[in-house]
C-alpha cells in the first residue's frame, strides 16, 4: 500500500467525519483501502488501513453531526454507521454513539412507515 494513497484515505474518513464530504465521496475516495457494503442489518465496512492510523471520534464531532444529520436519518445513519466502524471514539462516547445509532434506526423506521 502506497503511503500517499493511504494518507488521502485517512484524510478522506476524517473529512466525512468533520462532514465536509458526503458518503459517495467518502467511498470514492478511499477505494481500495476501504470498502463499504450496503446490507440488510446495515452497513458492512472493511479497512485495510490500521485502526490507531484512523481520525478519533470526539463528542464534538459526534454532537455536531447528529444536530446536523437530524432531519436526514438515513444519512445520518451512515454516518454513524462508519463512525462505529472505522473511528476510535474517546472515552464514553463509544456508549452514547451506540444509543444514537439505535434512536437514530427507530426513526429511520418510523419515516418509512
Amino acid at each position: 500500500m502506497a503511503l500517499g494513497i493511504e494518507v488521502d484515505a485517512i484524510d478522506a474518513v476524517r473529512d466525512y467525519r468533520d462532514l465536509k464530504i458526503g458518503f459517495a465521496e467518502l467511498e470514492k475516495r478511499t477505494q481500495p483501502h476501504i470498502t463499504f457494503k450496503r446490507q440488510i442489518v446495515g452497513l458492512s465496512i472493511k479497512s485495510s488501513i490500521p485502526s490507531n492510523l484512523l481520525p478519533p471520534l470526539s463528542g464534538e464531532a459526534l454532537r455536531i453531526a447528529s444536530e446536523e444529520l437530524k432531519s436526514h436519518p438515513q444519512q445520518k445513519l451512515d454516518w454513524l454507521q462508519v463512525a462505529e466502524k472505522l473511528l476510535q471514539p474517546d472515552y464514553g462516547i463509544g456508549v452514547l454513539l451506540l444509543m444514537e445509532i439505535a434512536a437514530t434506526k427507530r426513526a429511520a423506521e418510523n419515516s418509512y412507515s
